[in-house]
C-alpha cells in the first residue's frame, strides 16, 4: 500500500508511449510547485493497469534516497535532474503487464500540509506490434472466398478483424481463429463467402482495428 496522504502534483507534460516486448523505456515529468531536491518531499511514480488498483512503482526523496516496489526494483530506475526539474522512471524489459497509465506524485512528509489532490495522466506504455494485413481471394464456381489475414502482431488482444459490405458492417457470418507462432507473435484468419454475381455489385473491406491502429484491404478495387 502506497501512504495514504500521497498527492498527486501538477505534470508540465502528459502523454503515451507505445514499446515492444523486451524494450526499455523511460518516463519523465517535469514537477512543478517544489523542487526535487528539497528534503521535505519525495516524488513518486504510481501506475494504474487498466480495470485494477493502483500500484506503487517507487519513489526519490529531495535528500537523494530512492525506493522501490520489491516487484519492479531489478527492473526499474529512478532518477532525478535539479537543472530541468524533472523527475525519470526507466524501466526495462517491459511485458505486457506493464502496460498502465503512469503518475508523477508529490509526497507530503508532513500530514497537515494541506492541498487538493490534483491527477494527469502522464505516459501509457503500451507494449504493442502492430500487424501486416493481407487479404486473398478465390473463386470457387459461383462463390468466392475472401481471406483476411493479420499477421504478427502482439499482444493477442491488441486488434480484431471487421469486414465490411460496401462500406457498412458485414451481415454475414465470418469464420475468424487466431493462432500463436514460436516467436510469441500471433495471427488473425479471418474468413467470408459470398456470391460470384455480387462481385461487380459491391466492394468487400477487412478492416484491422485497434485503440492505436486501423488498415484496410478492399476487394475487388485492392
Amino acid at each position: 500500500m502506497f501512504p495514504t496522504r500521497l498527492l498527486l502534483l501538477l505534470l508540465a507534460a502528459s502523454g503515451s508511449t507505445v514499446v515492444a516486448p523486451g524494450q526499455s523505456t523511460t518516463l519523465t515529468c517535469r514537477v512543478s510547485g517544489y523542487s526535487v531536491t528539497d528534503s521535505s518531499y519525495c516524488t513518486d511514480w504510481i501506475r494504474q493497469p487498466a480495470g485494477k488498483a493502483l500500484e506503487w512503482i517507487g519513489d526519490i526523496c529531495g535528500d537523494g534516497r530512492i525506493f522501490k516496489s520489491d516487484k519492479l526494483k531489478n527492473r526499474i530506475e529512478i532518477s532525478r535532474d535539479s537543472s530541468s526539474s524533472t523527475v525519470s522512471l526507466r524501466a526495462q524489459n517491459l511485458q505486457t503487464e506493464d502496460t498502465a497509465v503512469y503518475y508523477c506524485a508529490r509526497e507530503y512528509h508532513s500530514e497537515t500540509h494541506q492541498q487538493e489532490p490534483w491527477v494527469s495522466k502522464l505516459f501509457l506504455a503500451v507494449p504493442v506490434e502492430e500487424p501486416n494485413i493481407t487479404l486473398l481471394a478465390r473463386e470457387d464456381d459461383d462463390t468466392v472466398k475472401l481471406l483476411c489475414l493479420l499477421e504478427d502482431f502482439y499482444p493477442k488482444t491488441y486488434t480484431n478483424i471487421m469486414w465490411l459490405k460496401d462500406k457498412a458492417p458485414f451481415s454475414g457470418s465470418p469464420v475468424t481463429r487466431t493462432i500463436i507462432s514460436s516467436k510469441r507473435r500471433y495471427y488473425q484468419i479471418s474468413e467470408i463467402h459470398f456470391d460470384a454475381q455480387q462481385l461487380n455489385k459491391s466492394t468487400e473491406t477487412c478492416r484491422s482495428l485497434s485503440r492505436y491502429h486501423s488498415a484496410s484491404r478492399i476487394y475487388p478495387h485492392g
